[in-house]
């Protein structure tokens, strides 16, 4: 039983960014569904379960493989409830796009204010 419900933040395109990034990232949609079918069982997510606090809100989802795929996001108004608000990668110490963390916090505090919105969306698999 999926206990977790999700929300993608609205770019403005179609289909939204969780989906558009699967469909173009075949090699990782296996660690993306595993991942997912693993923390969206649990009633909070924490640590080795694939998930990292990383301050002001900003959740991030490892994926699994060689590149370092990143769900960014936050937990929700609403009880078990994530939002997607972006998602890129890292190698080593560096994230691409290069200022994705700070991109991604932008986007949730304009959600947070009522500023941009995220819509209702199934997890890709």
């Amino acid at each position: 039983m999926v206990l977790w419900k999700f929300k993608c933040y609205d770019d403005g395109q179609s289909p939204n960014l969780w989906q558009r990034w699967y469909k173009s990232n075949i090699d990782y949609q296996g660690s993306h569904d595993a991942i997912f079918e693993i923390i969206e069982q649990q009633q909070s997510w924490t640590n080795p379960y694939y998930t990292k606090a990383m301050g002001d809100d900003l959740i991030e989802v490892r994926l699994n493989g060689a590149v370092q795929w990143r769900i960014f996001g936050f937990y929700g108004d609403k009880r078990r409830e994530f939002v997607v608000v972006a998602i890129g990668y890292h190698k080593q110490n560096v994230y691409y796009p290069k200022a994705i963390k700070e991109t991604a916090k932008k986007i949730i505090g304009a959600i947070k204010s009522g500023i941009k919105k995220a819509n209702d969306c199934e997890r890709p698999n």
